[in-house]
């Protein structure tokens, strides 16, 4: 993953939970922040150790950090430097969704190694997807409902996630989302 998630995981726990919170963490999941590039790209144990640490610093379940991480990134990260190219791939959420894989595209040639996650959307009527999230990583589930929640807020949509399906998949992890916006 790259520099600028590690940023942003810190920037939350900062924010949410204090500077020594964020000291303790780093400390115990042996994270040199001063060596980390926003545009670098790390080993993904990096980001798998935060969240371990921090679980276990702040007494909450690695799915609730990476949940409430994932709604961070969206509204912080996201909205204050790519806001305006989030908006050029979709008007509302459902859109921005359904082209995500072109964003994707369009932003490798920025990241080196970039490996995103592929999505798939499907209309079942104007107000309800299924949306399957697929990668090669394993236990960022929570992270994209995290997302959802930071692309509802963002969008300022209302969106519910009414299920999610794990399908089991050789490696890496595919869920389904069923998502409902408020008409």
């Amino acid at each position: 993953m790259y520099g600028m998630i590690h940023k942003s995981v810190r920037d939350m726990v900062q924010k949410e939970f204090g500077e020594e919170s964020w000291n303790e963490i780093a400390a115990s999941a042996g994270v040199d922040e001063a060596h980390l590039l926003s545009m670098e790209a790390y080993d993904d144990e990096i980001v798998y150790n935060l969240v371990d640490s921090a679980s276990k610093l702040l007494g909450l379940s690695s799915a609730e950090i990476l949940e409430t991480f994932g709604q961070h990134f969206v509204l912080t990260t996201l909205n204050a430097q790519y806001k305006q190219l989030l908006l050029g791939y979709g008007k509302t959420c459902f859109e921005l969704l359904d082209n995500i894989n072109y964003l994707h595209s369009s932003i490798k040639y920025t990241f080196t190694g970039y490996l995103p996650p592929v999505f798939s959307l499907e209309y079942v009527n104007d107000f309800e997807i299924d949306l399957v999230y697929e990668s090669s990583r394993v236990g960022l589930t929570p992270f994209v409902r995290g997302l959802l929640n930071g692309l509802a807020i963002l969008y300022m949509e209302t969106l519910v996630i009414s299920e999610e399906e794990h399908i089991t998949v050789e490696s890496g992890e595919k869920t389904r989302f069923r998502v409902c916006r408020e008409s």
